[in-house]
């Protein structure tokens, strides 16, 4: 599993990754020092690049350029 931590520009923190056992992205919200799914199993979206790329648009998670580009590639990190 890779895990990574990111911000956006307001400092919500959040964590991202590929969990390859279950062979999904994940995006969680750290709110109240509490992880909230938003992309995965247990989030509202499934654990797909598309839903991926979308939840992390739509929430401006800043990642390194190289993740960005291995989720639009589908290529797992």
């Amino acid at each position: 599993m890779s895990r990574f931590q990111a911000t956006n520009e307001s400092g919500k923190k959040f964590v991202y990754g590929f969990d390859r056992p279950l062979q999904e992205y994940f995006l969680q919200v750290i709110e109240d020092g509490e992880p909230q799914e938003i992309v995965g199993s247990l989030g509202l979206l499934s654990g797909t690049n598309g839903n991926m790329l979308e939840a992390l648009q739509e929430n401006e998670v800043q990642i390194p350029e190289e993740h960005l580009d291995r989720i639009i590639l589908d290529l797992p990190f």
